[in-house]
């Protein structure tokens, strides 16, 4: 019996299952069909909770070729149970804030607009293993890169309108900066200090 019937068909794993039993680690090249199957099947709940128009996700129009070369940059990780299963992923970059749209720093004036933060994007959680801290886990892990990376913050974009997504940001420290409408929804530009 492989691993992924029993993920799949096995209720006792799924229920015994907790964020102490994953590691997580940088993607590897060979996991670009797993994680583009996650990120796309992640959107779609998103985009719905969100009521955001399918064509405005720029994850629609993301090819393996996308993936890979995100992968091979070194900043792509995955939280993995004990077998080795990709249950989660997330993107961390480098940039500037002045890269970003908009960005007022209003809340944040110990920050400048050409200071060097974490972006942390294409985040999804398997949907069978939701709520058991496997987010929260990846979230920790990135903010502890960025800060042992000196960076002094670290920011997102995501839907307002989607609540349990950014609810989630805000219970864990994050602020809403600014609001963009460019996408055609609201999406909130998020800043945490580390």
């Amino acid at each position: 019996m492989s691993i992924v019937w029993q993920m799949n068909n096995n209720a006792e794993y799924l229920s015994e299952l907790k964020s102490s039993d994953l590691s997580i680690r940088p993607a590897m090249h060979w996991e670009v069909q797993d994680i583009l199957r996650l990120l796309r099947s992640a959107m779609v709940t998103y985009r719905t909770l969100g009521q955001i128009p399918e064509d405005r996700l720029d994850i629609s129009t993301e090819t393996s070729r996308d993936v890979l070369k995100a992968i091979k940059s070194g900043f792509v990780f995955v939280a993995v149970d004990p077998n080795d299963q990709i249950l989660a992923t997330a993107r961390l970059r480098f940039m500037p804030l002045n890269r970003m749209h908009p960005v007022s720093l209003v809340n944040f004036p110990q920050l400048s607009a050409q200071e060097q933060v974490a972006y942390f994007t294409r985040f999804a959680v398997d949907q069978r293993f939701r709520g058991i801290g496997i987010g929260s886990k990846m979230l920790d892990t990135c903010e502890k890169i960025a800060r042992d990376e000196g960076l002094r913050a670290i920011v997102l974009h995501t839907a307002i309108s989607n609540e349990s997504v950014a609810g989630f940001y805000l219970r864990r420290g994050y602020t809403t900066d600014s609001v963009d409408l460019s996408r055609g929804y609201p999406r909130g530009f998020f800043v945490k200090i580390l």
